[in-house]
């Protein structure tokens, strides 16, 4: 924890740790005012609480909603410096990375495996939902790699029976499910 003793930024640090935003912007406009230094240690505070912030997201400690509300609060006090715009990205990226986790799961659970599999793909690794993405994504190329032999299987049915239309059919499907064209190449 950051708290710059022996001049007038931490009282402001303090309210920031504490979670005291409203408290901290107020002495904020009262203190900091024009001065660099206290300028300067409250952005340095707000790095590390803007990272505590969205880890509290990531672990669903909070919601998107109050994280939102928080960020805009820290960016009216301190400005769209350089800090807030990295933090700004990361809780971006972690957003858009829980959005594409919880549509992976509706899409698994509608039956669409191949583009389920594109949103956990989205998942990014820092993103408490990723060793779960991950498993979703073996299982559902497990099951891909399993319908594609088994279509492939038919592929050579058909055309062993010269049905070549529905053995062409069958051996395209099964490449679309495994994304393996060696296997295709074979056939």
């Amino acid at each position: 924890m950051l708290v710059s003793c022996g001049n007038s930024s931490s009282e402001i640090i303090e309210a920031m740790q504490a979670g005291d935003v409203t408290k901290a912007q107020q002495l904020y406009n009262k203190k900091a005012n024009g001065n660099t230094n206290i300028e300067k240690d409250v952005e340095a505070a707000a790095s590390s609480i803007l990272e505590n912030l969205i880890e509290q997201y990531n672990n669903d400690a909070i919601s998107e909603e109050t994280v939102k509300k928080q960020f805009d609060a820290y960016k009216e006090m301190i400005g769209a410096t350089s800090t807030f715009s990295e933090a700004e990205k990361k809780l971006d990226a972690l957003k858009e990375s829980k959005s594409s986790f919880e549509k992976g799961v509706q899409l698994q659970n509608e039956g669409n495996a191949t583009d389920a599999y594109k949103k956990f793909s989205g998942v990014i690794e820092n993103d408490t939902n990723y060793p779960v993405a991950q498993s979703y994504m073996f299982t559902i190329k497990e099951q891909n790699d399993e319908q594609a032999k088994a279509l492939m299987a038919q592929a050579e049915d058909y055309f062993a029976q010269q049905q070549y239309y529905e053995s062409t059919c069958a051996a395209e499907k099964a490449y679309i499910l495994s994304q393996n064209s060696e296997v295709y190449d074979e056939f």
